[in-house]
């Protein structure tokens, strides 16, 4: 489970950094017209460190900003926040309910296909 932290960290325009195995806000749904998933998009933007690497952060986050990716990782930030938590609270309220649409229609579309072969 996640908290609203995550909210918090990606509304603020930082980069979450996040301890390994913890599970990311709607990292298994699928963007089929964009043929990419939720998952690939946080790979992209946090930091994900191992808790023995903890005490290592602080070098850690300065090799990330030597290397120049911060912008990008901020792009991503940007991108996902927007995909999926919207721009407003409302919208953080009602993204989980569209995204549990978006993923029956499009199960109910396969079951179709199946059923017409």
């Amino acid at each position: 489970m996640w908290s609203f932290r995550m909210f918090e960290v990606l509304a603020s325009g930082a980069i979450p950094v996040v301890v390994s195995g913890m599970t990311l806000p709607y990292d298994d749904v699928s963007d089929a017209e964009r043929g990419e998933t939720a998952a690939a998009l946080w790979r992209s933007c946090v930091v994900v460190v191992d808790p023995i690497d903890i005490v290592n952060l602080p070098t850690i986050l300065t090799d990330i900003e030597s290397s120049g990716r911060l912008g990008e990782m901020h792009a991503s930030c940007d991108a996902l926040f927007d995909r999926y938590f919207g721009e407003s609270r409302q919208e953080f309220y009602l993204r989980p309910l569209q995204l549990f649409r978006d993923r029956i229609k499009h199960q109910l579309k396969q079951r179709a296909r199946q059923t017409n072969l």
